[in-house]
């Protein structure tokens, strides 16, 4: 129920109008909380102040609640939630000022006339309201100084992941230290131009069990330099950055006693470097994806350690057979080389036959070898295979000088072994030798050798002792199988000589050189 203009709150009848002035009535009673509740069940209640050098006091139980002075119109309101519209009056004047207190509980929404909330109250708190514009109706517009008791909170009661104020007077204390929910989500606004700070150097980020997780040192001296996470959007990494006023700012990771700096991921190349002044090349390193460990021990030593392209070891081997100034072309992925060079033999000799007559040819030398361990290979190389010496013609003739292998890296080269010289026919009852062919030999390479000699034909009293041709590394040379007969040689050895009684028998060439060329990553 409201109480207007010189109704006081004990009493239905209007007031004396002493000191009043003409037509106002001046509230000689304090009005208390109990007298207006017969009046009003939300104990509500409202009147206009307008008489200057007077005021109005309000008490609940004998203590003054409220004291108004006469330059407002008031509004009081009780327990209940309920709006206060500013009234539309024709005699509202600029400046006119109107306050509201919320004596309960409740809450009260105080709106202009064209119903925006000006401001919302809760319990025990009040707003002085001033009209600051009108229009053509009357109606205002409404600015609003808002206050709690014009008083501090008394104290703030910390609760495990909250702070609630307990009381509307004093000032703010916490008591108890504050814990985030972890259900939530804090948020520093505005850090382009604020700092979140942890004051004290070492000072730490504890986890729930009371350890250190994180600490934050200053490093000695004044911090130019510092580390910065950025997040990624779909499909981006997330990275850790550095800046800084250095012009290069690098991260350190420093582990404590034999800890260990561990890299983990369940791809199998889980490491990449970017590098190069754009950041322009991409170094993986990829490992097996088995269940095995494995150590990789780098040498104590000075130098470049080499890392290869694959993933090391032999990968291949290439064999050539044949050739004259062809070319070689290196394996994608392979970086370095063992290089093997043969030479050819030299043929044997052939021999002469007639009746009652005799004759051995003398074996050819075997090919010359060298080998060469090229470190950083090239893209190709030059190579020319030799080729074996021909064989003695028959009825005498000495076998032939090979041509020479090559490969053009670091000019290694092995040379053909050369030929058995051949025999003419020789009396049974006499006896003769021919002279076997020398062997070939390697240069250039990180091991050079030669061939083996072939051995010289020899006949005495009938009997007939073969021209053999020099074996090689690879395999032996040629031989006699039987008179009139000869079995060619392998790679690089020489040929046989030949055999004879009553028939020419020519030798066996010798055999072709080799390279090979074992390719490792």
């Amino acid at each position: 129920m409201a109480i207007q203009n010189g109704i006081n709150a004990n009493s239905t009848t209007p007031l004396p109008t002493t000191g009043g002035g003409t037509g106002v009535n001046t509230p000689t009673t304090a009005a208390t909380a109990g007298q207006y509740a017969a009046w009003d069940a939300n104990k509500n209640m409202a009147f206009n102040n307008y008489v200057s050098g007077y005021t109005t006091t309000v008490t609940a139980a004998g203590t003054t609640v409220l004291t108004v002075a006469s330059t407002y119109q008031q509004f009081f309101t009780g327990s209940t939630t309920q709006t206060v519209t500013m009234p539309v009056v024709s005699t509202l004047a600029l400046g006119q000022q109107f306050l509201i207190v919320n004596l309960s509980s409740g809450a009260v929404t105080v709106q202009s006339s064209g119903g925006n909330t000006i401001v919302t109250l809760a319990a025990n708190s009040q707003a002085d309201l001033t009209c600051i514009s009108l229009s053509g109706t009357g109606s205002g517009s409404w600015q609003s100084d808002y206050d709690l008791n014009n008083a501090g909170v008394a104290s703030i009661t910390g609760t495990a992941n909250q702070v609630i104020a307990s009381a509307p007077t004093g000032n703010i204390t916490l008591s108890t230290p504050q814990d985030i929910a972890t259900s939530s989500n804090v948020t520093f606004n505005s850090l382009s131009t604020t700092s979140v700070a942890f004051q004290g150097n070492g000072q730490t980020i504890k986890s729930a069990d009371g350890f250190a997780a994180l600490s934050i040192f200053n490093g000695g001296g004044t911090s130019v330099n510092s580390a910065g996470v950025a997040g990624g959007a779909t499909g981006v990494q997330p990275q850790i950055f550095m800046s800084g006023s250095d012009t290069d700012v690098g991260l350190k990771n420093t582990m404590k006693g034999a800890g260990v700096f561990s890299v983990t991921s369940t791809s199998s190349s889980p490491f990449v470097i970017g590098s190069g002044t754009g950041i322009q090349h991409t170094s993986t390193f990829t490992f097996p994806n088995t269940a095995a460990s494995r150590t990789y021990t780098f040498p104590d030593a000075t130098g470049t350690i080499a890392l290869t392209a694959g993933s090391g070891g032999l990968k291949s081997f290439t064999v050539l057979t044949s050739g004259t100034a062809a070319t070689y072309t290196t394996p994608a992925g392979i970086t370095s080389l063992l290089v093997e060079v043969l030479g050819p033999g030299g043929g044997g000799g052939g021999s002469t036959g007639g009746a009652s007559t005799i004759s051995q040819g003398a074996g050819g030398g075997s090919g010359g070898y060298a080998r060469l361990w090229i470190p950083s290979a090239a893209a190709s190389y030059t190579y020319t295979v030799g080729t074996g010496g021909a064989a003695g013609t028959a009825g005498g003739g000495s076998g032939g000088t090979g041509t020479t292998t090559t490969f053009s890296a670091s000019s290694l080269q092995a040379t053909s072994g050369t030929g058995g010289v051949g025999m003419g026919a020789i009396s049974i009852a006499g006896g003769s030798a021919s002279i076997a062919g020398n062997p070939g030999v390697g240069t250039n390479g990180i091991i050079n050798t030669h061939g083996e000699q072939g051995s010289f034909g020899f006949v005495a009293f009938g009997v007939i002792n073969g021209g053999l041709g020099g074996s090689t590394y690879f395999g032996g040379g040629g031989y006699t199988t039987a008179v009139g007969t000869t079995q060619a040689p392998s790679f690089g050895g020489g040929g046989a000589g030949g055999s004879s009684s009553t028939v020419n028998t020519a030798g066996s060439a010798g055999g072709g050189g080799l390279i090979v060329v074992w390719e490792f990553a």
